[in-house]
Protein backbone atom coordinates (compact mmCIF):
# COMPACT_ATOMS: atom_id res chain seq x y z
CA UNK A 1 0.00 0.00 0.00
CA UNK A 2 1.54 2.80 -1.30
CA UNK A 3 2.11 6.10 0.71
CA UNK A 4 0.15 9.07 -0.50
CA UNK A 5 1.61 12.53 -0.83
CA UNK A 6 0.99 15.19 2.25
CA UNK A 7 -1.49 16.98 2.75
CA UNK A 8 -1.18 20.77 3.75
CA UNK A 9 -3.71 22.55 5.94
CA UNK A 10 -2.89 26.04 5.12
CA UNK A 11 -2.02 28.74 8.17
CA UNK A 12 -3.91 32.17 8.88
CA UNK A 13 -4.91 34.69 11.25
CA UNK A 14 -5.69 33.33 14.83
CA UNK A 15 -5.56 35.39 17.79
CA UNK A 16 -4.33 32.04 19.52
CA UNK A 17 -1.30 32.22 17.98
CA UNK A 18 -0.51 35.61 19.25
CA UNK A 19 2.71 36.22 21.57
CA UNK A 20 -0.03 36.16 24.54
CA UNK A 21 -2.08 33.25 23.19
CA UNK A 22 1.44 31.47 23.35
CA UNK A 23 2.53 32.56 25.90
CA UNK A 24 -0.69 31.64 27.95
CA UNK A 25 -0.81 27.73 26.13
CA UNK A 26 2.55 27.31 27.51
CA UNK A 27 2.26 28.23 30.71
CA UNK A 28 -1.06 26.35 31.49
CA UNK A 29 -0.30 23.70 29.29
CA UNK A 30 -4.34 23.51 28.33
CA UNK A 31 -5.91 25.01 24.93
CA UNK A 32 -8.94 25.54 26.64
CA UNK A 33 -7.89 27.46 29.64
CA UNK A 34 -5.23 29.08 27.43
CA UNK A 35 -8.01 30.77 25.26
CA UNK A 36 -10.45 31.23 28.42
CA UNK A 37 -7.51 33.24 30.34
CA UNK A 38 -6.65 35.31 27.01
CA UNK A 39 -10.47 36.50 26.36
CA UNK A 40 -10.36 37.87 30.15
CA UNK A 41 -6.99 39.74 30.08
CA UNK A 42 -7.71 41.11 26.47
CA UNK A 43 -11.48 42.24 28.55
CA UNK A 44 -9.78 43.39 31.39
CA UNK A 45 -7.04 45.16 29.17
CA UNK A 46 -9.59 47.01 27.31
CA UNK A 47 -11.56 48.05 30.26
CA UNK A 48 -8.54 49.75 32.12
CA UNK A 49 -7.71 51.36 28.76
CA UNK A 50 -11.41 52.87 29.00
CA UNK A 51 -10.88 53.71 32.09
CA UNK A 52 -7.38 55.38 31.52
CA UNK A 53 -9.22 57.76 29.16
CA UNK A 54 -11.57 58.59 31.11
CA UNK A 55 -8.71 59.61 34.18
CA UNK A 56 -6.70 61.37 31.25
CA UNK A 57 -9.55 63.45 30.74
CA UNK A 58 -10.31 64.32 34.03
CA UNK A 59 -6.85 65.41 34.86
CA UNK A 60 -6.40 67.34 32.05
CA UNK A 61 -9.45 68.78 33.56
CA UNK A 62 -7.83 69.95 36.48
CA UNK A 63 -4.24 70.76 35.30
CA UNK A 64 -5.23 72.47 32.49
CA UNK A 65 -3.42 69.88 29.80
CA UNK A 66 -5.07 69.67 26.15
CA UNK A 67 -7.18 66.40 26.96
CA UNK A 68 -7.97 65.33 23.31
CA UNK A 69 -4.48 64.95 22.43
CA UNK A 70 -3.44 62.93 25.78
CA UNK A 71 -6.58 60.98 25.64
CA UNK A 72 -6.29 60.33 21.94
CA UNK A 73 -2.22 59.39 22.93
CA UNK A 74 -3.63 56.93 25.44
CA UNK A 75 -6.02 55.16 23.16
CA UNK A 76 -3.70 54.77 20.87
CA UNK A 77 -0.41 53.09 22.89
CA UNK A 78 -3.27 50.96 24.16
CA UNK A 79 -4.95 50.05 21.27
CA UNK A 80 -1.85 49.31 19.67
CA UNK A 81 -0.30 47.39 22.87
CA UNK A 82 -3.62 45.07 22.93
CA UNK A 83 -3.64 44.27 19.61
CA UNK A 84 0.26 43.67 19.26
CA UNK A 85 0.55 41.30 22.26
CA UNK A 86 -3.12 39.40 22.24
CA UNK A 87 -5.06 39.61 19.37
CA UNK A 88 -2.52 39.96 16.06
CA UNK A 89 -1.40 36.21 15.40
CA UNK A 90 -0.39 33.71 12.61
CA UNK A 91 -1.42 30.36 12.73
CA UNK A 92 1.52 28.18 10.95
CA UNK A 93 0.26 25.59 8.18
CA UNK A 94 -0.24 22.28 9.04
CA UNK A 95 1.12 18.84 7.61
CA UNK A 96 -0.72 15.74 7.11
CA UNK A 97 1.48 12.68 6.75
CA UNK A 98 -0.26 8.81 6.06
CA UNK A 99 2.99 6.62 7.20
CA UNK A 100 2.49 2.37 6.98
CA UNK A 101 2.05 2.79 10.32
CA UNK A 102 0.40 5.69 11.53
CA UNK A 103 -0.60 9.22 10.49
CA UNK A 104 0.60 12.28 11.67
CA UNK A 105 0.23 16.15 11.78
CA UNK A 106 2.73 18.32 12.05
CA UNK A 107 2.39 22.22 12.62
CA UNK A 108 5.44 23.85 13.55
CA UNK A 109 6.82 22.39 16.74
CA UNK A 110 3.80 20.60 17.34
CA UNK A 111 3.02 16.97 16.11
CA UNK A 112 0.66 14.43 16.76
CA UNK A 113 0.95 10.79 15.66
CA UNK A 114 -2.07 8.57 15.93
CA UNK A 115 -1.57 4.66 15.56
CA UNK A 116 -3.60 2.99 12.77
CA UNK A 117 -4.40 -0.20 15.44
CA UNK A 118 -4.79 1.91 18.00
CA UNK A 119 -7.94 4.31 15.85
CA UNK A 120 -11.50 3.94 15.31
CA UNK A 121 -13.38 4.67 12.04
CA UNK A 122 -12.69 8.34 10.66
CA UNK A 123 -15.80 10.80 10.36
CA UNK A 124 -16.56 13.78 8.86
CA UNK A 125 -18.70 16.93 10.86
CA UNK A 126 -20.10 20.21 10.43
CA UNK A 127 -18.12 23.23 11.24
CA UNK A 128 -21.11 24.45 13.20
CA UNK A 129 -21.30 21.18 15.04
CA UNK A 130 -17.67 20.87 15.47
CA UNK A 131 -17.37 24.31 16.87
CA UNK A 132 -20.18 23.98 19.29
CA UNK A 133 -19.53 20.13 20.35
CA UNK A 134 -16.17 18.78 19.46
CA UNK A 135 -13.78 21.82 19.85
CA UNK A 136 -15.22 22.10 23.98
CA UNK A 137 -13.66 18.54 24.48
CA UNK A 138 -9.91 18.61 26.08
CA UNK A 139 -8.65 15.83 24.00
CA UNK A 140 -9.81 17.49 20.44
CA UNK A 141 -6.31 19.03 19.23
CA UNK A 142 -7.71 21.42 16.11
CA UNK A 143 -5.85 21.65 12.99
CA UNK A 144 -7.98 23.57 10.92
CA UNK A 145 -7.47 26.35 8.21
CA UNK A 146 -11.02 28.11 6.88
CA UNK A 147 -13.69 28.26 9.24
CA UNK A 148 -16.57 27.42 7.35
CA UNK A 149 -14.57 24.09 5.87
CA UNK A 150 -16.17 20.92 7.22
CA UNK A 151 -13.76 18.91 9.53
CA UNK A 152 -12.30 15.69 9.50
CA UNK A 153 -12.44 13.79 13.05
CA UNK A 154 -9.40 11.13 13.14
CA UNK A 155 -10.10 9.36 16.88
CA UNK A 156 -7.93 7.30 19.11
CA UNK A 157 -10.18 4.79 21.54
CA UNK A 158 -7.89 5.69 24.55
CA UNK A 159 -6.08 8.97 23.94
CA UNK A 160 -6.09 12.22 21.55
CA UNK A 161 -8.63 13.14 18.93
CA UNK A 162 -7.15 15.46 15.62
CA UNK A 163 -9.44 17.85 13.91
CA UNK A 164 -8.43 18.35 10.40
CA UNK A 165 -9.84 21.31 8.29
CA UNK A 166 -8.63 20.22 4.99
CA UNK A 167 -10.17 23.15 2.85
CA UNK A 168 -9.75 20.80 -0.64
CA UNK A 169 -12.98 18.35 -0.93
CA UNK A 170 -11.77 16.34 -2.98
CA UNK A 171 -8.41 15.99 -0.31
CA UNK A 172 -10.87 15.19 2.47
CA UNK A 173 -12.28 12.61 0.93
CA UNK A 174 -9.22 11.05 -0.17
CA UNK A 175 -7.31 11.58 3.05
CA UNK A 176 -10.41 9.58 4.74
CA UNK A 177 -10.52 6.95 2.40
CA UNK A 178 -6.60 6.40 2.99
CA UNK A 179 -7.00 6.29 6.50
CA UNK A 180 -9.91 4.02 6.56
CA UNK A 181 -7.72 1.35 4.31
CA UNK A 182 -5.15 1.17 6.79
CA UNK A 183 -7.39 0.89 9.83
CA UNK A 184 -9.03 -1.67 8.74
CA UNK A 185 -5.73 -3.55 7.40
CA UNK A 186 -4.69 -2.85 11.21
CA UNK A 187 -7.63 -4.77 12.31
CA UNK A 188 -7.77 -7.83 9.87
CA UNK A 189 -5.25 -10.91 11.10
CA UNK A 190 -2.53 -11.02 9.32
CA UNK A 191 -2.27 -13.79 6.70
CA UNK A 192 -0.27 -16.85 7.89
CA UNK A 193 -0.92 -15.64 12.13
CA UNK A 194 -1.50 -18.94 14.12
CA UNK A 195 -4.59 -18.14 16.56
CA UNK A 196 -4.17 -18.38 19.61
CA UNK A 197 -5.42 -21.88 21.28
CA UNK A 198 -8.51 -21.68 23.23
CA UNK A 199 -8.03 -22.14 27.08
CA UNK A 200 -8.81 -25.57 28.15
CA UNK A 201 -12.11 -25.74 29.73
CA UNK A 202 -12.27 -27.44 33.63
CA UNK A 203 -13.01 -30.84 33.30
CA UNK A 204 -16.68 -31.49 34.65
CA UNK A 205 -16.97 -33.55 37.62
CA UNK A 206 -20.20 -35.51 38.53
CA UNK A 207 -21.01 -35.62 41.86
CA UNK A 208 -22.19 -39.39 43.30
CA UNK A 209 -24.20 -41.38 41.47
CA UNK A 210 -27.51 -42.08 43.58
CA UNK A 211 -28.11 -45.10 41.30
CA UNK A 212 -26.72 -48.64 43.32
CA UNK A 213 -25.71 -51.53 41.01
CA UNK A 214 -27.08 -54.65 42.10
CA UNK A 215 -24.46 -57.18 43.63
CA UNK A 216 -23.49 -60.02 41.38
CA UNK A 217 -22.03 -63.14 42.45
CA UNK A 218 -19.07 -64.94 40.25
CA UNK A 219 -19.65 -69.07 40.11
CA UNK A 220 -16.57 -70.76 39.38
CA UNK A 221 -16.37 -73.92 38.86
CA UNK A 222 -12.90 -75.98 39.13
CA UNK A 223 -11.98 -78.91 37.07
CA UNK A 224 -12.75 -82.22 38.93
CA UNK A 225 -9.85 -83.61 40.54
CA UNK A 226 -8.22 -80.42 41.69
CA UNK A 227 -9.71 -80.84 45.45
CA UNK A 228 -10.82 -77.01 44.71
CA UNK A 229 -14.23 -76.58 46.15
Amino acid sequence: MSAPPPFVIPGGFDPCFSPLGRALRRRTGDRLRAEALQIALLTGAALAGLMGVYAAEAAAGLFGMPSLALAGGLAGASLLAGLGAGVVGRRPRAVVRVGPQAVTVERGREQMRLLYDTMGPPAVVTARRFHRHERRYAAVRPFLGKTATPVLLLRAREGPIAALGLPDEEDRQALRRHVEERVEAAKAPRKGAAWPSPARRPALRCGPCSYQLPKLTMHLRHPAGTGIR
